[in-house]
């Protein structure tokens, strides 16, 4: 769930229920009690408050948090850098950023891994590392590795209904190619950095 899911700001007091437990003010929608409500700590001021001061803080915590979304921008690590790192309490990988630069990767069973940076990460590794980011939105988009840096516009269209002959063909040309490219993109930077990759 998001953080704004369901929260919007209100006018009059008859928009929401209040209720009062010791120093937490635990407000719902009236019309959708389930969906948005908020648990404000208001301290033991909240004893002395009016519902109509309960209100107005409501609403300041509701405008602060839609400014913050509207403001945020994820951070990319630069280039180079440690995307992840592994915290030795939780024994698990960690991300630095809200951005990351990850390649799709077979193991010797040909088993799907994630490899960010020079660590490769098994599903279970780096479902449990994004877990962090529970109510956060998620995006994905696959390219071409060389392209992780400066990623394409995408383009936005209908899905296909069906995948023609042709065009399943222009599909394999097309990976053909991106592994080509792929290889030796590879290649160059195994020269650069002295590594043999193959």
């Amino acid at each position: 769930m998001g953080a704004l899911k369901g929260l919007r700001l209100v006018q009059n007091l008859n928009e929401i229920v209040i209720k009062r437990d010791f120093d937490v003010a635990r407000i719902t929608y009236s019309d959708n009690p389930t969906e948005g409500g908020i648990h404000l700590e208001l301290g033991p001021q909240l004893a002395t408050m009016s519902d109509e001061e309960v209100l107005d803080a409501f609403n300041n915590v509701v405008f602060s948090m839609m400014h913050s979304v509207e403001t945020f921008r994820p951070l990319e690590i630069t280039p180079g850098q440690p995307q992840i790192k592994f915290d030795k309490r939780s024994k698990s990988f960690e991300a630095l950023g809200q951005v990351l630069r990850c390649e799709l990767e077979d193991d010797a069973q040909l088993n799907v891994m994630i490899r960010i940076d020079d660590k490769t990460l098994s599903p279970d590794q780096f479902m449990r590392m994004i877990s962090g980011f529970r109510g956060w939105g998620m995006r994905i988009e696959f390219m071409d590795e060389s392209q992780l840096t400066s990623p394409p516009s995408p383009v936005v269209q209908d899905a296909p209904a069906k995948i023609s002959k042709a065009e399943l063909n222009k599909i394999a040309k097309a990976e053909e190619l991106r592994l080509a490219k792929r290889d030796a993109f590879r290649r160059e930077q195994a020269d650069l950095s002295g590594v043999d990759e193959t």
